[in-house]
């Protein structure tokens, strides 16, 4: 019965070193698990701050962005009513272009109907410069 004791005894030793054990290396783990909590936490924070920072540098920048599309869209329309005034120019230059062509139609058709009209102005023009020019030459 003393075998029994004593095995019961050892039984009880060997369940409380094991029980020991079990519990250091369940203390080692939740350790590693806490350490690993706390740089996750960490590197959360770290990404929080980091994020802030890009989160100020982004709206900044899209506060640029957008004052640049303002000024964009405010040139575009000064630029369109340039483009409108520059088009008016055009079709101005291109309205006196066609009533100079006209007008030089009519002169050269007037000139051809009138051709021998202005070829005896010419003659007679002349002959009266060649008379005038021989009284002239008389009087001296």
């Amino acid at each position: 019965m003393l075998d029994w004791i004593v095995l019961v005894y050892v039984s009880a030793l060997i369940i409380a070193i094991s029980f020991s054990v079990l519990v250091y290396y369940i203390i080692r783990t939740l350790k590693a698990t806490e350490q690993t909590l706390t740089s996750v936490s960490t590197t959360i924070k770290d990404v929080e701050n980091q994020l802030g920072g890009v989160t100020t540098e982004l709206t900044a920048l899209l506060n640029k962005t957008n004052k640049a599309a303002e000024q964009i869209q405010q040139k575009t329309a000064s630029l369109t009513k340039v483009t409108d005034s520059l088009s008016e120019v055009g079709n101005e230059v291109l309205q006196v272009q066609t009533e100079v062509k006209n007008f030089l139609q009519n002169v050269s058709k007037n000139i051809n109907r009138h051709n021998d009209g202005i070829s005896q102005a010419i003659k007679f023009g002349s002959s009266t410069l060649s008379l005038l020019k021989k009284w002239r030459d008389k009087k001296s």
